[in-house]
């Protein structure tokens, strides 16, 4: 019987609560006509009705949340809409009107001429549960899904609080913000590290996408922010066989490596450091790879026995205006902290631009070398030199068209081969430079095989 009764009681409560909002049309006591339907569920906006009247000493103890919550969704300009209903005869739209001003209220609100017993008889009679009196809250969802007396025995924030979750399961979203978002970007050594790109995702949708870590953004609170730190230097960039060997010391129990220096020798990212991280630096070193990524970002505060940590990801609350990100990069392979971490972006080797670049040989040139993995044996190779290059001094081993390649003006295109295709050593050039320039020389020349 027992068991019977509970059956009977669940089914009655589902009917109850799975039941439509009715639709209602009440005047406010500025005037303005409000319908439940055609001007806010159908339009995909979350109803919020507080069921009051302006004598009701628990609703007036409860009235400095309402204007509160209601800000923090929006203030009616969102996805949420409030309203404060009387339920008694006494109380006409003046009432009610000077009740919510008193409070500080900005959502409408409405008294016995305006509407309001008629829009609530449906909730006073009990045809979504039992009312037990005011203040109760009425949260109607966009698909007009009824949650009745929400925060019921609860009071001060705590009520507030009930109402704002009883407002999330409805699908609306808070408001965004405009937040600062800035930070510091360097190596575990505290080293600046420049030249990098941030991209902002919520999931799988990008936001932005910055230079610096310094920019403004709308961010919706309660939501989940990932940034991705982004450095195109596929050059080996301070990754020499001098780091082979503390990584081999490290792989022997010599010497250990700490937590950040394991993440950089970590080439394969197999989540250990072993003597196959070794094979491919040394093919890196050799120039016989490229690795791309080189960089990689982490959240300085990141510690491997606490799952997430590692994520460079903020999220805001409402009335937030500043995040503040503590970011950490890593050259791949670089265990000693020695590379450039101003490196220019260096686009990847499918681009052909030219690797290397090398001491200068007088204050008047800039030498680099091309190397074989950029020109193509016994073809001819476009060389495209940008209007900086004032002067070229070209290599015995190449062969020009033409014989020449002095004084190029503009964008030059020039081509070459080298001699022997299965020569070995380094192809030097030396470029004379206009004196006020200040780029580095591999982002004035370009190479591109021709078929």
């Amino acid at each position: 019987m027992k068991a019977l009764l509970s059956l009977l009681l669940f089914f009655f409560a589902s009917q109850l609560f799975a039941q439509q909002a009715p639709d209602f049309t009440i005047t406010a006591s500025d005037g303005q006509s409000h319908t439940l339907y055609a001007d806010y569920l159908d339009n995909g906006k979350t109803v919020v009705i507080e069921m009051m009247f302006t004598t009701c000493p628990p609703c007036n103890s409860f009235a400095p949340f309402m204007e509160p919550l209601n800000e923090k969704w929006g203030g009616g300009q969102h996805d949420v809409v409030f309203f404060s209903l009387s339920t008694q005869n006494f109380d006409d739209n003046a009432d009610v009107g000077n009740w919510l001003a008193n409070h500080g209220a900005t959502f409408p609100g409405a008294g016995k001429d305006g509407g309001a017993l008629e829009a609530l008889q449906p909730y006073l009679d009990g045809q979504f549960g039992p009312y037990f009196g005011t203040p109760a809250f009425i949260v109607i969802a966009p698909d007009g899904t009824v949650n009745f007396n929400v925060g019921f025995g609860q009071l001060g924030q705590a009520k507030a609080d009930a109402i704002s979750d009883a407002i999330a399961a409805t699908g609306a979203q808070l408001p965004p913000v405009n937040v600062h978002v800035t930070g510091t970007v360097t190596m575990p050594d505290g080293t600046p590290i420049g030249s990098t790109t941030f991209t902002v995702k919520q999931d799988a949708d990008t936001i932005l996408t910055a230079n610096q870590l310094d920019f403004y953004m709308d961010a919706t609170p309660g939501l989940v922010y990932s940034v991705i730190p982004e450095k195109l230097d596929s050059l080996p960039n301070g990754v020499t066989t001098f780091d082979m060997v503390l990584i081999a010391k490290h792989i022997l129990a010599v010497d250990t490596l700490d937590f950040w220096q394991i993440l950089a020798a970590d080439i394969n990212n197999s989540g250990s450091v072993s003597t196959l991280d070794m094979v491919t630096l040394r093919k890196w070193i050799l120039g016989q790879i490229f690795i791309q990524p080189s960089w990689v970002f982490y959240n300085s505060a990141c510690d491997p026995a606490i799952p997430g940590s590692c994520a460079i990801e903020f999220s805001v609350q409402p009335g937030d205006t500043l995040v503040t990100l503590s970011i950490y990069g890593v050259k791949k392979g670089d265990v000693n902290y020695s590379a450039n971490p101003g490196f220019g972006n260096d686009s990847p080797p499918s681009d052909k631009l030219f690797a290397a670049k090398e001491a200068s040989a007088t204050a008047a040139f800039e030498t680099i070398s091309l190397e074989d993995r950029d020109l193509k044996p016994g073809v001819w190779n476009e060389i495209i030199l940008k209007g900086e290059i004032l002067d070229i001094v070209s290599d015995p081993k190449l062969v020009w068209v033409q014989g020449a390649a002095a004084s190029p003006s503009g964008n030059e295109r020039l081509l070459v081969k080298l001699a022997k295709p299965s020569i070995q050593n380094k192809v030097v050039l030396q470029l004379k430079m206009k004196p006020e320039l200040k780029v580095n020389v591999h982002e004035l020349i370009k190479i591109k095989p021709l078929k």
